[in-house]
């Protein structure tokens, strides 16, 4: 037993992704997707040169909680639920502005990034969950 691991357990199934550099890089490209689609759905609403008036409707409210969701679960690292987050926010909503002339197309360029993001941890955790086993010198 390695005398940093008490447990006596492996430390390569169960990995962690908030130390690997190139998984801190992933984070912030999540981070940053999530936070600029918060903004433009703040711009969407308030600032809108379309629209006169405020312009929140049940859809956009839905899409600005699932950005704020999708900064939390990216803080905590939880791949799966980026991507389920990720899926929710572009299958409405962001397919169809990355559709649209405008400002606003951006946002479904950043959920892209952001399911990108998502999906690159989730093969960083699936390659790592991948080795069941630790190789013999380990058990010694």
């Amino acid at each position: 037993m390695h005398p940093d691991n008490q447990s006596g357990r492996s430390n390569r199934r169960h990995p962690n992704l908030k130390r690997d550099p190139m998984m801190k890089n992933t984070r912030r490209i999540g981070l940053f997707a999530c936070t600029a689609m918060f903004v433009l759905y703040l711009i969407l609403v308030f600032f809108n040169p379309y629209v006169p008036r405020v312009a929140l409707t049940l859809p956009i409210a839905v899409s600005i909680g699932l950005s704020l969701a999708g900064l939390m679960v990216t803080l905590k690292t939880k791949p799966y639920l980026m991507v389920l987050v990720a899926v929710a926010l572009f299958i409405p909503i962001g397919f169809y502005l990355l559709g649209t002339p405008g400002i606003f197309r951006w946002i479904g360029i950043f959920n892209i990034v952001f399911l990108f993001s998502a999906l690159l941890l989730l093969v960083k955790l699936w390659g790592t969950k991948s080795r069941k086993f630790p190789n013999a010198d380990d058990r010694m």
